[in-house]
């Protein structure tokens, strides 16, 4: 049987989809934008600077922009609530 070869970012969603709201794993902007299904600049620029969505933790580095994996999940699924309201 021929072994299926996944992308790198085919790979990432796939772990990705696997998070629920109790994850402690640590996720930056390009895996939100993953998550959502929507662009990196669009995550950067509205979707990470509406009210109520989860504070960045420090970066290893002092410069990369992350975030508690749980805190994301229990954002998008409020969202998601509030839209079936």
């Amino acid at each position: 049987m021929e072994q299926i070869k996944l992308s790198e970012k085919a790979e990432r969603a796939l772990i990705l989809s696997q998070l629920n709201e109790n994850s402690a794993m640590i996720i930056d902007l390009d895996d939100v934008a993953l998550i959502l299904n929507c662009g990196y600049d669009y995550v950067q620029s509205k979707i990470s600077k509406k009210p109520g969505f989860p504070e960045p933790v420090q970066g290893i580095n002092g410069k990369s922009v992350l975030f508690k994996s749980g805190d994301v999940i229990r954002w998008v699924n409020r969202q998601a609530r509030t839209r079936k309201n």
